[in-house]
């Protein structure tokens, strides 16, 4: 069933502003597969492209040259909305290739960061890692998530929080800055489960160089 943005149109048929957890929904399903957004009488698929950024699509069949347009420029908005800023016409001129120029720095290492993301993420249920409910609840979503990314608290920090991997992802997609530290989210915050323990004297998760043993 598509999400319905259809009580976000302004009177004119233009897209207005849209709730952030109705655009978390749409980045969630666009992950798994793509998201169905209906806008008035007007289906827009939007799918995930080149980790983690979102473009869309919409069909020109049964529209006319005006709603056609009108269409073209809420999809335009609704990637800006899921992409920090960016259009999908944008997202599309950073993909290398052979005949393009590279990325811009900031696309980069948004692509570093979300890759480290994806290697260190891990099955919560199953980890090894003990710890208490309390360090275990992602301060974003404020429940134990199902897959789990361990970060810094900041750059030069050893204390850590355990985040919701999608929430987190999120985070990095829009360029939002550390909820914690509020500094840049970089590469190196993000850490592997098993180069981490729980600290039962302080009731935090800390970080230690090189790999943990647990017996």
């Amino acid at each position: 069933m598509p999400i319905n943005l259809t009580p976000y149109l302004t009177a004119s048929g233009g897209l207005g502003e849209i709730p952030q957890d109705t655009l978390s929904g749409i980045r969630i399903l666009a992950f798994n597969g793509g998201a169905q957004v209906q806008m008035g009488s007007t289906i827009v698929t939007i799918r995930s492209v080149f980790l983690g950024f979102f473009m869309g699509s919409v069909s020109p069949e049964g529209l006319s040259e005006r709603a056609l347009r009108t269409a073209l420029n809420n999809v335009n908005r609704l990637e800006r909305d899921l992409n920090g800023g960016l259009s999908g016409r944008q997202i599309l001129a950073s993909i290398p290739s052979p005949y393009a120029s590279p990325p811009r720095p900031s696309v980069m290492q948004t692509e570093l960061v979300l890759e480290q993301i994806e290697k260190c993420s891990f099955n919560v249920n199953s980890s090894s890692l003990r710890a208490t409910e309390e360090a275990l609840t992602c301060p974003i979503t404020l429940c134990i998530p199902e897959h789990g990314v361990i970060m810094r608290n900041a750059g030069d920090s050893d204390v850590c929080t355990l985040y919701d991997k999608e929430s987190l992802k999120h985070l990095v997609n829009t360029s939002s800055p550390h909820p914690l530290s509020r500094e840049k989210i970089t590469e190196s915050m993000i850490v592997k489960e098993n180069s981490c323990y729980f600290d039962f004297t302080s009731g935090s998760i800390k970080n230690v160089r090189g790999e943990i043993t647990r017996l």
